[in-house]
């Protein structure tokens, strides 16, 4: 399986905000999910992270494999979340398969319907290639 990269400053924003739905009594499977990724993934400075990784703050373009459909998203922190602007929540599945993944990278995830599988096909915005470390 291939190893998963992720910024530590993401990672401990979402673990914080984990922690905070957990303490609201919110917390969700995918919670759960979320932080077993960050957890198997490698953490490294916002510096270190390669131009090809999806971080938060990330717009990616994904196609998803069973209908060819291609939809561009940026991951972002649940109090961001817009689906009318195609801003998705970190909790929500979709997202938490992106994090820690590449460009050209396919993925598989869960939901209520069955598995979907998606390809990364681009980066399109990635605030730490960006010089942006702090977002």
């Amino acid at each position: 399986m291939k190893q998963l990269i992720i910024n530590q400053t993401d990672a401990h924003r979402i673990m914080d905000r984990i922690r905070n739905a957990k303490s609201q009594s919110s917390a969700t499977v995918n919670t759960a999910k979320l932080m077993a990724e960050i957890n198997k993934g490698k953490q490294v400075p916002p510096e270190k992270v390669p131009a090809t990784v999806v971080t938060m703050h990330s717009k990616v373009r994904v196609r998803y494999l069973d209908t060819n459909q291609t939809v561009d998203m940026e991951l972002v922190y649940p109090e961001e979340a817009d689906i009318k602007n195609h801003r998705i929540s970190i909790f929500a599945p979709m997202a938490t398969a992106l994090l820690g993944f590449s460009e050209g990278d396919e993925i598989e995830w869960t939901v209520p319907a069955g598995t979907k599988r998606m390809i990364i096909e681009k980066i399109l915005y990635q605030p730490e290639s960006n010089g942006d470390y702090n977002s």
